[in-house]
């Protein structure tokens, strides 16, 4: 009877020493909230093999602070950058650029993706003097027609010279970048939603306009990035602690070794 009571009471302690561990420890939805509040890119190790297979939802986050710090290498940030370059060879690191440093130099025509390099030299002379007049060329020298309209809308700002969408995505793009207006970052591709990489060009726009790294955040996919991150980050932090609680302080102490 003695033996009986005396086993009762160490189940009775033991659980009442579980009881009090589990309580003392987080759920994972705690967890999941401080991670939230407490996010940070710079924090992340985005090559690891838990991070890296969600780093294709950071993209236009990345592009984005391309041209924020006018730094292609952001986009090495991610294991795969050739995805994050997308639209910024032609739309940043030459239209971008081009505005930015309002001068035009044969490192940023070398950036010009379009194979007619006599073109790209036009528009750009447009651009910076801010003269859509140039792309029509002289008497002696005219420009074909539709291609000098394209370059008056992109040049001076005029969309309904345009012959199709892309067009009005670059000249929307250039007069937001030459304006410092990001609001008319927001038209781009506003009747096309099926263009291919239309939030990425928005946001290398809103990026280049305000060189507010933080204003990064605002792409669609960081969102989704963030919360994925946290409850994965979450429940390996809840099952951690958890096998902590039941194994006892002694594996803790051996697992901090």
């Amino acid at each position: 009877m003695k033996e009986k009571i005396c086993f009762l009471a160490m189940v009775l302690f033991l659980l009442v020493f579980a009881f009090a561990g589990a309580s003392s420890a987080k759920d994972e939805l705690e967890f999941y909230e401080d991670c939230m509040k407490e996010f940070s890119v710079s924090n992340i190790d985005l090559r690891s093999k838990e991070v890296a297979p969600l780093t294709y939802l950071l993209n236009d986050y990345f592009a984005c602070r391309v041209a924020a710090n006018d730094d292609i290498k952001e986009c090495s940030s991610l294991l795969e950058p050739i995805e994050c370059r997308k639209v910024l060879t032609n739309y940043w690191l030459f239209y971008g650029r081009l505005i930015q440093k309002n001068r035009v130099t044969q490192v940023v025509l070398d950036s010009c993706s379009s194979t007619e390099k006599n073109g790209c030299k036009i528009i750009a002379d447009a651009i910076v003097k801010d003269n859509p007049s140039i792309c029509y060329g002289t008497r002696a020298e005219p420009v074909e027609k539709s291609k000098a309209d394209y370059c008056a809308a992109v040049s001076g700002g005029n969309p309904s010279l345009c012959p199709d969408l892309s067009c009005r995505d670059l000249t929307y793009f250039v007069a937001a970048l030459k304006a410092g207006d990001q609001k008319l970052c927001d038209k781009i591709s506003i009747n096309n939603p099926n263009v291919d990489h239309k939030e990425r060009l928005k946001m290398v726009c809103k990026g280049g306009t305000t060189g507010n790294t933080e204003l990064c955040q605002q792409a669609k996919e960081f969102e989704n990035f963030k919360k994925r991150y946290c409850s994965q980050t979450a429940k390996q932090r809840y099952l951690q602690e958890k096998e902590v609680l039941l194994k006892g302080p002694a594996f803790d102490e051996k697992r901090g070794q």
